[in-house]
């Protein structure tokens, strides 16, 4: 995730600074990437003691439905303490 996240986010470093000067806050956008590589791997942790953890078993359901006369997948994962995600 830490990479990811700082490659997804350094592109955006222009906009960002364009955003703060706007507001009335000059940064450079150097400056911007330096707290992006330093703050990114304690961001990371954090979320990570936060993120729910998934049991060790889970089964995964695919089906296709139609909606509004589209047809489009739907998915269903269950976990063995029979949590479920629905996601399309």
């Amino acid at each position: 995730m830490g990479c990811t996240l700082v490659r997804g986010v350094s592109d955006q470093l222009p906009a960002v600074e364009e955003m703060m000067q706007e507001r009335g806050v000059e940064v450079d956008h150097s400056s911007l990437n330096r707290w992006v590589l330093k703050y990114t791997p304690e961001l990371d942790k954090a979320f990570r003691q936060c993120k729910r953890l998934v049991g060790d078993s889970w089964r995964m359901d695919e089906t296709y439905i139609n909606v509004k006369e589209k047809w489009k997948y739907l998915y269903r994962a269950v976990d063995k303490f029979e949590r479920q995600w629905i996601f399309s």
